[in-house]
Order: C-alpha cells, then structure tokens, then sequence
C-alpha cells in the first residue's frame, strides 16, 4: 500500500472522525468548560439545529473543489506530484505551510466581499445568523459560500507544486481550524487576540461584531488592513468606521 492510499483509506478518515469526536466531546463536557466559554450564555436550540441542518449539507458543496483536485493531479495538470520523494519530506512540510497562506489570502479578501452589503444579505448572512458560534456553526453557510471558500486548494497547484497527500492534509486543516475557530471556547489564550493566529476568541469577535477578524489560519491581512480587534467594538466606533 502507497503513503497516498494510507493516507486516504485511514490517516485522512481518522483525522475527520478525532474532529468529529472533540465537536461532540466539547457539547458534551460543556460545564466542565466553562472557564473557557468566550460568550458565557448558549445559543438557543433552534439555532444549533439549524446550524447542524446546514453543516451536514455543506460537504456536497465542497465536491466541485476536490473533483477539480482529482481531474489536476490525474491529467498532470499545474505543479501537482504524486510522490513525496520527488520534491523531498522538507518541502511537503513547506508546501503545507504555502498553502495555508494562498487559502488566508483567497479566503481574507473573498470573505470582505461577501461583506459587501449586496452579498452579505444574499449569502453571507446565512453564516452570520450565529452570532454566538459552536461547533456545529462551522460549515453552516449558503451552498454557493461553501462552494466558492473551498477554491483556494485547487488554487495552490498553478502556482507552486502539490502533491496529492498535501490536498488530503489540507482539507483536514481546514476543518479543524473551522471547527475550533466556531467551537465557542477558547482553549489556548482566552479574552485576547493574538497578533499572528487567527484563534477561536478572534473569530468569535468576528460573529458580534461583524465587520472585523477576517483571516483563517493567520492575522497578517487583518493586521495590514487594520481590521483586527481584540473586543467588541461599540455602534460609536462602528460609527466612525474604525471597523473596516
């Protein structure tokens, strides 16, 4: 058996069924959480059944982006390899790390246009009915955002070279950045922003306050284009467009 096909038939499967575990596991131990909670009040249960309704339908509108993986890496298209050793372990590693910083720059400033009023109210506010996020908030978003958001990996491949696996390690970090970005606690710094990652706490800030938090994995846009805070800000600074 290749790393590629251990990787698909059981690295990748484990590592979505662990996240699926801590998003049970965090609704489940929630009390014991407490300390961690960033909003210290519960959504109510019609919103987390809605949010639920409209995750488990988002991964049929992830399929476009991983079948133009597939069609790339079958026909050789781009920079995509199949094998590990032909750029070496040191640059999958880089190359992961590449591609986390194309999906936060795709993902930054397509996220300020869904911003645009226009499309906020047509699609983005689908995902921005919770402003009190949990685990199951992560995929809940308009078919056409979940299709659009999931662009970035096939994206990677005219631009630096891909391998196979890296597609498959990709799509698991971004479930578990979405999963802990939505979960509602902040298990790492709580109450604070950090200057370089985009943590639960930042993100949660972005579902009060709306118009700020942008980034996914990284702050770098938001620090650049100064919209990054660390609390709500009052209507007043809203106002005065202090939040861009």
């Amino acid at each position: 058996m290749s790393k590629l096909e251990f990787v698909e038939n059981f690295f990748f499967p484990l590592i979505v069924g662990v996240l699926l575990l801590f998003s049970l596991l965090t609704v489940i131990f929630r009390k014991r959480c407490a300390n961690k909670k960033i909003q210290k009040n519960y959504p109510p249960f019609k919103m987390c059944l809605r949010d639920t309704g409209l995750s488990l339908l988002a991964p049929l509108f992830f399929f476009p982006s991983a079948l133009l993986c597939y069609y790339l890496s079958k026909h050789n298209y781009g920079f995509s390899y199949h094998a590990i050793a032909q750029y070496g372990s040191g640059y999958f590693i880089v190359s992961l790390f590449l591609i986390t910083l194309v999906h936060d720059t795709y993902y930054y400033w397509m996220h300020r246009l869904l911003h645009t009023p226009w499309l906020f109210k047509k699609i983005h506010a689908v995902h921005h009915r919770s402003r009190n996020p949990t685990v199951l908030t992560f995929f809940a978003m308009h078919p056409l955002e979940s299709a659009l958001m999931a662009f970035s990996i096939p994206l990677c491949v005219v631009i630096f070279p891909v391998c196979d696996l890296a597609f498959n390690v990709a799509y698991a970090m971004y479930m578990a950045q979405a999963i802990y970005a939505h979960s509602g606690f902040e298990y790492f710094k709580t109450h604070t922003t950090s200057r370089y990652f985009t943590t639960s706490h930042s993100h949660n800030l972005h579902h009060q306050a709306v118009r700020c938090n942008y980034s996914y994995f990284y702050n770098i846009w938001d620090r650049c284009c100064g919209t990054l805070v660390s609390q709500v800000p009052s209507r007043e600074e809203a106002k005065l467009g202090r939040v861009n």
